[in-house]
Parts: C-alpha cells; sequence; structure tokens
C-alpha cells in the first residue's frame, strides 16, 4: 500500500520561507559596493535596458545546426546601445558566438564556446574589444563551463573569469552564476547573474573604469549563453 505523507501547512510554510535564491559569492575585497540592476535584458531578444544613469537598446539570436546526426553548430549574434556617464558619445556593441560538439553517446565539445565583441561610436570602429573563451585546463573542473577573457576600452585592459561560487553552498553550479573583472590580478567588479543581472563595482570606483567596466557587463549579459541550453 502507498503511504501518503501529510506535512503541516505552517511547516510547509516555514520551509519554503527558509529557501533563498543562490547568489553570487563575491571576492572579499568587495566587500564595499554599489549595485547597479539591468533592467529590461531578460526575457526577450530585443528591447530597451537601463543600467542607472546608462541607457541603451539590444538586440540577439541564436541558432542550432546539427549535421549528420552527431556534429552540432550552435551559433549567436548580439548587438546593444549604449549611453551614459564617461562615455563622449554612444557606444554599439556587436557580438558573436560560436561553438561545436559531437553527439557519440554523449555530448563531446570540439570547438569550445569562444564570444568576441567589437565596438563601434559614431559609425567609426574604436580600438575596444572583448574576448571571451570556455577553456579546459589543468586549473579548471572538468563537469563545469569556465570562461576567461579580456576587455579592452581606452587603454583599459580588464581580465574577465567566471565565477562558479554560491554563497552558503559547498559545490558551486555548473553554468557561470556571474563574472568577475580584474585589473593586473586584483578584482575590481563583478557581473552577478543569479539576479537582475547586477553590476558590482567598488563604491570608490573612478568614472572612466566605471563606465568600461558598464559596457563589458552588458556585453556579457546580452550572451545568449550555449551552455544554459
Amino acid at each position: 500500500m502507498r503511504q501518503i505523507l501529510v506535512i503541516p501547512a505552517t511547516l510547509a510554510l516555514v520551509s519554503c520561507a527558509a529557501i533563498q535564491p543562490a547568489r553570487m559569492r563575491l571576492p572579499d575585497n568587495l566587500a564595499a559596493i554599489t549595485t547597479t540592476v539591468l533592467r529590461g535584458l531578460t526575457g526577450w531578444n530585443t528591447g530597451r535596458f537601463e543600467a542607472g544613469d546608462y541607457l541603451g537598446t539590444f538586440r540577439r539570436s541564436e541558432s542550432t545546426e546539427i549535421l549528420a546526426d552527431s556534429f552540432t553548430r550552435r551559433a549567436a549574434r548580439a548587438g546593444f546601445t549604449v549611453s551614459g556617464p564617461g562615455l563622449e558619445s554612444a557606444i554599439e556593441g556587436r557580438c558573436r558566438m560560436e561553438e561545436r560538439s559531437l553527439d557519440a553517446e554523449v555530448e563531446i565539445t570540439i570547438e569550445p564556446m569562444a564570444y568576441s565583441c567589437d565596438f563601434a561610436s559614431e559609425g567609426q570602429a574604436i580600438p575596444a574589444r572583448l574576448e571571451l573563451r570556455e577553456v579546459v585546463d589543468g586549473g579548471t573542473a572538468a563537469y563545469r563551463h569556465e570562461r576567461r577573457g579580456e576587455f579592452q576600452l581606452d587603454g583599459e585592459r580588464i581580465e574577465i573569469a567566471s565565477v562558479h561560487d554560491v554563497e552558503g553552498i559547498a559545490n558551486g553550479t555548473i553554468t557561470p552564476i556571474g563574472y568577475v573583472f580584474e585589473k593586473n590580478g586584483r578584482p575590481i567588479g563583478a557581473l552577478d547573474l543569479s539576479s537582475g543581472p547586477e553590476l558590482k563595482l567598488p563604491a570608490d570606483i573612478e568614472e572612466d573604469l566605471a563606465s568600461a567596466l558598464t559596457v563589458a557587463a552588458l556585453a556579457l549579459a546580452v550572451l545568449p549563453d550555449p551552455a544554459e541550453r
């Protein structure tokens, strides 16, 4: 005979209330931070967004091709425009992503995810670029989609690394829960994808660096991540 377990409603409510959304674990030196929510970027492929004093539009698309019932090619295109403090004129980002895999009973990645963005202002290319790649080496976990890259704008070179650590949880996430931005090996900001998404910056950050990190965060937030599929 099947037994039915009855849980009192009050206990169920307490249990539900105890469940909190997963939050990205921030680097220790980002304790004194400001948080900017990137509003309007979730759930749609085109639209408008706002990130504090920064405003803009975005668009994105993705596709999957299966060849010979075994080879899968995933690709995406994304673009956005943004204007705001520290930017002399609106910046346009033009981004592309591609990865290839082989289905041999289990899916094997043969060309890891590669994501790149070029940038322009007033119709002219500017010396700025974002590169992000999935990496598998001695310092990464085989079961995670870990990424590393860099962003350059107006002479600022910023290193990017995916974050998989969650507050209060021993085991991390398979897909990135966010990204940390570093300069000369020191964390200077983070993009939290667990909610929002949200850009976390030190409270005393300079305006030029804050604007560069905002552009980088938007380029990452607009990506249709193939790992989520």
